[in-house]
């Protein structure tokens, strides 16, 4: 159950759902092995208007968890660097801007444990609503034609509508 994407042969996944989901808290999961040490996106959507969210591991190989858009940008990047090519990495993404703690409304997990400590972070107003979930496309392992497309495995992923879960969920 899991995906090679070769960045030699341009592969990613894409999806535009077919309506909006819940844009203010959702939960995503899944299983990573790194191919290659470069900066590459591993899930996201860019909107035609500078609008770019997404999830993706540095030129540092931090990870890095953002929201780009007009009046708002919000972000956690971390600390630690993930530079293990031989290690599948479980990482959760959790959004939940109705969470009342600012802390809480963008968190990270990896390999079961929350990220705590980040070299920049900057949370969401309360109620913000972004664009991941929207009826817009969606892809997997790739960014723009700038980034291109990532060397890696991905493998028992999950994108869980409105509900803001921990690793043990999965």
């Amino acid at each position: 159950n899991s995906l090679r994407f070769n960045d030699d042969d341009s592969a990613y996944l894409s999806r535009t759902p077919s309506s909006a989901g819940n844009r203010k808290t959702w939960t995503w999961s899944w299983w990573v092995k790194r191919g290659n040490l470069w900066e590459k996106d591993l899930f996201g959507l860019r909107h035609p208007w500078s609008v770019s969210e997404w999830i993706t591991f540095t030129g540092l190989n931090e990870l890095y968890f953002k929201f780009w858009w007009g009046p708002e940008n919000s972000y956690i990047k971390t600390n630690t660097q993930f530079t293990d090519l031989s290690k599948w990495y479980h990482v959760v993404a959790v959004l939940d801007t109705l969470n009342s703690t600012s802390t809480d409304r963008l968190r990270l997990y990896v390999d079961g444990q929350r990220i705590t400590s980040f070299s920049s972070e900057s949370y969401p107003w309360s109620g913000t609503e972004f664009y991941i979930n929207n009826n817009e496309k969606h892809w997997l392992g790739w960014a723009n034609e700038t980034h291109g497309t990532f060397d890696w495995y991905m493998s028992d992923v999950h994108f869980v509508d409105g509900q803001a879960l921990d690793p043990t969920s999965f």
